[in-house]
């Protein structure tokens, strides 16, 4: 073999080598063009984690979208946040469109999600002592359950969107093949051209297609300020996979002449701000399955008059703020209440918080906010805490012993005639 065909050969083989490994270099480098900051995550039911989107150098991010493939474990907002729900496992998805070498690629990148369960401490079924030199009340002076006045159980007409008179004003079909509402893998969300089509009408009422919805979308029917009842049937079938379990955040925030709403026995998570502002609100069930209130829930509906609430142990931050016409509320086996969840509730005369009994050391917990009851005017409660930095008026222990404020000289009443 000549030198000039062994130099040939040589530098054939170095190219192709050389080749293969800038192809690899390349097949690497686009692998890790984006990724997430986590690919398995375990939360606590009630706690939030952000994923974070990272992309290699000289990588420009077009597009996101986060959605999740089981919403009633775990939900995501357009920002990453996860948020978890109830125990369970789901999978976080992130479609990423994204430029690199001047070529535009998509990819989606995944994330497992595992919630366990609560964050609050188990229940003790054993009965505390009793502290010595006092008496103990096994039967504390009950307090009225709430009874609000129920929207109608009138379900027999079909979902669509009806006048006050009943009348149909457009059927479920024809909302959306029009494209006034969209039901995507199974979530309802109302289009920009909703709250518009019904124009200056009042007394509009919307019913859901329970079989055909199971989660009602972030921000789907905000400020749609001619809803005047919502009604979501319960389903009617046993399947799992039927039936509205979960309201999005802000789902019906600014529905100011929203007064009326009906939710299905399905129903397990109400998202944060969901009726945030919906100031002619005054009656709203609460299925059993319901047992945390999320953020400014509630915030600002002040004519909701009465709510039975007591499934409901977990009360988030602002829940139910500025809702001055609540005026009969009793919580029981409570275990957390954020940051002034009842401030401006200044109808409240008579709120009976019953907590959790822990063990005869420990004989209640239960985690309070400051300001949680800001301008109420009477707490009655079991709660060991003598500081009270609550924000209420007056708290008193269940026998009618004045906690605070501890200078009004106030005692329990006393029967006269046994003196």
């Amino acid at each position: 073999m000549t030198k000039k065909r062994i130099i040939a050969l040589v530098s054939a083989v170095a190219l192709l080598f050389s080749g293969n490994s800038a192809g690899i270099s390349a097949q690497a480098a686009s692998k890790k063009a984006v990724s997430l900051s986590k690919t398995s995550i375990t939360l606590k039911k009630g706690k939030t984690k952000t994923l974070k989107l990272k992309k290699a150098a000289k990588v420009k991010i077009k597009s996101k979208k986060f959605t999740s493939t089981k919403k009633s474990v775990a939900t995501v907002s357009k920002s990453g946040k996860i948020k978890a729900k109830k125990a369970g496992k789901a999978t976080i998805k992130v479609k990423v469109k994204y430029k690199q070498n001047k070529k535009t690629k998509t990819k989606t990148l995944k994330c497992k999600v595992t919630v366990t369960g609560s964050t609050t401490k188990p229940k003790n079924t054993s009965t505390p002592t009793k502290k010595p030199g006092t008496t103990q009340s096994t039967n504390p002076p009950a307090t009225p359950t709430p009874t609000p006045t129920q929207p109608p159980e009138d379900f027999d007409k079909d979902a669509g969107l009806y006048d006050a008179e009943g009348n149909v004003v457009k059927s479920w079909t024809d909302l959306k093949e029009d494209g006034y509402i969209s039901v995507d893998n199974r979530e309802l969300k109302a289009s920009d051209t909703f709250n518009s089509y019904m124009g200056s009408s009042s007394g509009t009422i919307l019913i859901v297609g329970g079989n055909e919805v199971n989660y009602i979308a972030e921000n789907a029917f905000n400020n749609c300020n001619n809803l005047t009842e919502i009604r979501m049937p319960d389903s009617d079938t046993t399947s799992d996979d039927l039936g509205i379990s979960s309201i999005g955040d802000y789902a019906f925030e600014g529905c100011s002449n929203l007064t009326i709403v009906h939710v299905p026995d399905e129903l397990t998570d109400i998202g944060e701000g969901a009726f945030k502002n919906c100031s002619s609100l005054v009656t709203i069930n609460m299925p059993d399955g319901v047992t945390m209130l999320w953020d400014s829930v509630f915030e600002g509906c002040s004519s909701l008059e009465s709510i039975a609430i007591n499934k409901v142990t977990y009360f988030r931050d602002y829940a139910f703020k500025g809702c001055s016409s609540l005026n009969n509320i009793s919580l029981e086996k409570v275990t957390t209440i954020g940051n002034e969840s009842f401030a401006g509730c200044t109808s409240l005369t008579n709120f009976t918080i019953s907590t959790y009994k822990i063990s005869s050391t420990d004989p209640t917990y239960i985690s309070i906010g400051n300001d949680a009851f800001k301008g109420v005017p009477l707490v009655i409660t079991d709660y060991e805490d003598d500081n009270c930095p609550w924000g209420a008026e007056r708290v008193q222990r269940l026998d009618g012993t004045v906690v605070y404020p501890a200078s009004s000289g106030v005692q329990p009443e006393t029967d006269d005639s046994t003196t």
